[in-house]
């Protein structure tokens, strides 16, 4: 029987009438490979990606995408079970081995443990373990303390992974890891969160290293809220973007970190709308000493009440070099409301026009060889870590101006929506329903003709509505 229903999956394929995504038949729990990283168990299904917890310290690969949709389902309705615990730090407990997603999907996974702390696909990812190209799609996640789409916890190595992922705790809630004392590198979140303290829309908190990553859902809360990380405790942050929207009840309210303490931001902006209470910033909310430097702001900054600034709301001893906000997207006048003499250092910041934060020259301090690119007079700063030759959101295919000789293909629907007919000039093109240029087409004097190739895939192209 099973002979048979694998050549009607062939017959299906070659005849291009296979509904898509593919989800493998269950095989149960056994699992091809034997773990280690030479030969790592092979997963294909729900009951084997279940069994990952009877062995924390070995290799997975995943060779289908995995619907999780019986997860509501599961436990009363608590649904999925984190794998790893924190518990009192017994790594024996935590996932230590490597998930490798191989780019394949998990799919509406559903978790409702709103008393349990560390809730997430994995409740915590030890030292040394590593979660790589893996995409969480789909159902929701409520957890206490420490939630996050991906991981309530993390100190190991999460790399190129994403989650679409509305995620709901109380305190260190994140879009993809809750409370990250690891690495995360180049990976995204784009589903909505909300908390009470330390809420972010990629990390509630985060002691360690972020990179190359970015989150575009609404992140909401109370106190130490950012679009990125709602506590950067000696951490850094870089090359990074957030592009959502951030509303905070309380205090510490930033586009890209709530509240900064110690920790360094650089080479990140945030096009993201902030609101709150009081102090709020368009890159931080508040800094206790630590670093800020070559950023950049051009959302919303609004309080109810006291210290807001375009770039930050109070400063308490960080240096800072090379920062920028649109004086006129923002609202703001003033890029630091507050600054206190008493640490001896000054806020730097330089207040731009929405015309002289489309020209690269305005940009003193930023190497445009190295980390950013910008398409000039058509674009604000883009990170040239942005760019893929597989094109999954608008930024990207903008990028294609960077090389106009590589091959691209898109990897999914292109929708730029009401980008450019809402009343904001705060995206990367700096145009409204009123004003601005739009997309800048790709190919031209300056930059060169496109003389590579772009692989549509059969998905539908890019809606500009402009």
């Amino acid at each position: 029987m099973k002979r048979v229903f694998l050549w009607l999956m062939v017959l299906l394929l070659a005849f291009d009438i296979l509904p898509m995504p593919i989800y493998a038949e269950s095989e149960g729990t056994d699992m091809a490979g034997s773990g280690s990283a030479e030969d790592p168990f092979i997963i294909t299904g729900l009951d084997q990606l279940n069994a990952m917890r009877n062995d924390l310290s070995a290799h997975y690969r995943l060779a289908a995408d995995i619907d999780a949709s019986d997860t509501a389902n599961w436990d009363g309705g608590a649904g999925w079970k984190p794998i790893g615990e924190r518990g009192n730090g017994d790594e024996s407990e935590q996932f230590t081995g490597e998930f490798d997603g191989a780019g394949y999907v998990i799919r509406n996974l559903t978790i409702n443990r709103p008393s349990e702390q560390g809730v997430g696909l994995f409740g915590m990812i030890g030292t040394g373990g590593v979660v790589r190209n893996l995409g969480i799609e789909g159902g929701s996640v409520i957890g206490s303390n420490f939630t996050g789409a991906l991981a309530g916890n993390n100190n190991g190595t999460v790399e190129r992974a994403h989650a679409s992922v509305d995620v709901t705790g109380y305190g260190g809630v994140g879009g993809l890891v809750g409370y990250d004392y690891g690495h995360i590198i180049s990976s995204y979140a784009t589903g909505n969160v909300s908390g009470t303290n330390d809420v972010g829309g990629l990390a509630g908190r985060s002691d360690r290293t972020i990179t190359e990553s970015y989150a575009t859902g609404n992140v909401v809360g109370e106190n130490d809220v950012g679009g990125l990380v709602g506590l950067l405790f000696g951490g850094n942050l870089t090359r990074s973007y957030f592009s959502g929207k951030v509303m905070a009840r309380g205090y510490y309210i930033g586009g890209l970190v709530g509240s900064l303490d110690s920790g360094d931001v650089s080479q990140s902006y945030n096009i993201g709308s902030v609101s709150g209470d009081r102090v709020a910033g368009g890159i931080v909310g508040i800094s206790v000493y630590g670093h800020i430097g070559k950023t950049y702001t051009s959302g919303t900054v609004t309080t109810a009440s006291g210290d807001v600034g375009g770039v930050l709301g109070a400063n308490n001893g960080a240096m800072m070099e090379n920062n920028y906000w649109d004086s006129e997207t923002s609202g703001q006048s003033s890029g630091c409301s507050y600054n206190n003499d008493d640490y001896g250092v000054e806020c730097v910041v330089t207040k731009l026009t929405t015309a002289q934060a489309l020209g690269q020259a305005s940009y003193t301090g930023f190497d445009f060889d190295a980390d950013w690119f910008m398409v000039d007079g058509s674009t604000r700063p883009f990170l040239r870590s942005e760019w893929s030759q597989t094109i999954s959101n608008v930024h990207q295919l903008q990028l294609m101006a960077m090389d106009p000789t590589a091959n691209y293909t898109l990897a999914n629907n292109i929708d730029f929506g009401n980008l450019f007919k809402d009343d904001s000039r705060a995206d990367m093109w700096g145009t409204s329903d009123e004003a601005g240029a739009g997309f800048a087409p790709i190919g031209d004097s300056a930059l060169g003709a496109f003389t590579g190739r772009l692989d549509g895939q059969g998905v539908c192209g890019p809606r500009l509505d402009h």
